[in-house]
């Protein structure tokens, strides 16, 4: 497997994996199983956008329950008044 001949360094074709990570580095299974720093690095990494996104995730989580309180104290309102 040298430059060129079509593999990522993580022993796949190139682009053609399911579940690409665009720009971030996949996790390679034989640095997995030598526990080698460029694992520790990689899988920092991975953790820290995974934080990340739960904390996107929670966000609209609660925006999405204020959005339902809001319209649904619209329509009593509404029904009360009309």
């Amino acid at each position: 497997m040298g430059q060129g001949d079509g593999q990522d360094e993580s022993g796949g074709e190139g682009g053609s994996q399911a579940g690409s990570t665009g720009s971030r580095k996949l996790i390679d299974l034989r640095d997995c199983l030598t526990d080698s720093p460029r694992f520790r690095h990689r899988l920092a990494d991975h953790e820290a956008e995974v934080v990340d996104l739960e904390s996107k995730l929670e966000k609209v989580s609660h925006s999405c329950t204020f959005y339902r309180t809001t319209v649904s104290r619209t329509v009593e309102l509404e029904q009360t008044t009309g």
